[in-house]
């Protein structure tokens, strides 16, 4: 058959060899597609999910660091915003955990902004 590819027929006829092939292939080495060898539905974040773990990345995976924000965070998205923002600002600190707590200070404060006169 091999010869038969390489030296004959038309470019069609190749191609249905060569898919024939592939499919006899894929169906001796695929993993089966039901029974116990199957995985686990892949489940989505909840918005909550990928808020903390946006945090957690924030942080550079200090864990100390994303427990304080996602405290403060608390699932607000204004809270978060306003975190992110003064985390920039906060470059300056030596560490991943001042940067926070000095961004979550002045998110603090910022945040009464939004809430003054409410």
């Amino acid at each position: 058959m091999a010869k038969k590819i390489l030296c004959g027929g038309g470019l069609m006829e190749r191609h249905r060899l060569l898919q024939g092939l592939f499919n006899e292939w894929s169906r001796q080495w695929l993993i089966p597609t039901t029974g116990a060898n199957t995985m686990a539905e892949i489940t989505a974040l909840t918005e909550l999910q990928q808020m903390n773990l946006d945090i957690l990345r924030l942080v550079q995976s200090d864990t100390a660091a994303a427990e304080k924000a996602i405290a403060f965070v608390a699932g607000s998205k204004l809270n978060f915003e306003l975190f992110k923002d003064q985390l920039v600002l906060a470059q300056g600190e030596g560490t991943a955990l001042a940067r926070a707590e000095e961004a979550i200070r002045e998110a603090k404060e910022a945040l009464d902004l939004f809430t003054a006169g409410a």
